[in-house]
């Protein structure tokens, strides 16, 4: 910038101050609140400007996505051009917010299932060093009462990564790393990965847990994105998982939009 500026309130003078009111202009809006704080590594904003594979209309989609921008029964009632109904068009007696129909709404539980397998089937495909690992996907390990089935697991010289994918809220996304990573690496499920790949014929010495948590505004974790990149998985491939999860949400809210009363 060649010369000081305002972005609303706020006085700038340079581009990194007038990057900086931007942002703060945008987390300070009702739809954007949710994004203040999260820890998200920055590869969940190269779409952005390195969007060259990104088909345009999805591009556009993405950013209503990313702004919450998307049209509810909530919002049109936060800015007074609601009907006063703010109930889910698809029954379930909730208020028609846009995580209810991202996350729990009934009508786009199949929509939600699909953009969780098509994470774990873009992943199975991204690791460089996949030519030499061999992938288990949903193995069936048995428990001492029951069994458990990781979304993938990913066996590479001595070394089992169990990686499991989750979708949530962003305010959820660190508690949820957590507890994939804490049922995952318990005693008791490390003994049961290790003879469960005994059994096949693995000997393995050191079993590691990935859970690759999204969320569905497409933010990545930041230790997700660091284990991935340790796997081998580069920051493009990473933009592609996150290029998937937006591209169902996009689905999930079309379907719950369209098809709802259909």
């Amino acid at each position: 910038m060649s010369r000081a500026g305002r972005i609303g309130n706020i006085e700038v003078s340079n581009l990194q101050e007038a990057k900086e009111g931007w942002r703060e202009r945008m987390l300070s809006h009702a739809d954007c609140k949710i994004l203040q704080g999260v820890k998200a590594d920055q590869i969940s904003y190269r779409w952005l400007l390195k969007n060259e594979k990104m088909f345009p209309r999805l591009f556009i989609r993405a950013t209503h996505l990313r702004s919450g921008s998307l049209s509810t029964k909530t919002r049109r009632a936060r800015v007074a051009r609601g009907t006063g109904d703010n109930k889910c068009r698809g029954d379930c007696g909730k208020p028609e917010s846009l995580n209810h129909v991202l996350q729990s709404c009934m009508v786009t539980h199949d929509a939600r299932c699909a953009r969780h397998n098509q994470i774990v089937k873009q992943l199975v495909r991204q690791p460089q060093h996949v030519k030499q690992a061999e992938i288990m996907i949903e193995p069936r390990i048995p428990l001492k009462t029951s069994f458990c089935k990781p979304d993938i697991i990913m066996v590479e010289s001595d070394t089992a990564y169990v990686c499991d994918v989750a979708v949530p809220l962003e305010s959820c996304m660190e508690e949820t790393w957590n507890i994939k990573h804490e049922k995952y690496g318990c005693d008791e499920m490390v003994a049961a990965t290790w003879n469960h790949l005994a059994v096949l014929g693995h000997r393995i010495a050191t079993v590691k847990q990935i859970p690759v948590v999204t969320s569905w505004h497409g933010l990545i974790y930041t230790k997700s994105a660091i284990h991935l990149k340790r796997l081998g998985i580069s920051k493009i491939s990473i933009g592609e998982l996150i290029t998937i999860a937006m591209a169902g949400s996009v689905k999930c809210y079309d379907i719950c939009m369209r098809g709802a009363n259909g």
